[in-house]
């Protein structure tokens, strides 16, 4: 799930300069929510597994 999570940001940023200013700042967003959603993810099994 972590190396999806790095991919997927790398690709993001890859992008995000050849993006019109709106479209840009959604896709630098699209990282901080995937990054936020696996650490979610991450305590909720070791939360579960306790």
């Amino acid at each position: 799930m972590t190396l999806a999570v790095v991919v997927g940001s790398l690709y993001c940023y890859m992008i995000y300069y050849n993006l019109e200013k709106w479209k840009g700042y959604i896709d630098g967003f699209l990282p901080l929510v995937m990054v936020g959603i696996a650490m979610l993810v991450m305590a909720g099994v070791m939360f579960y597994k306790k």
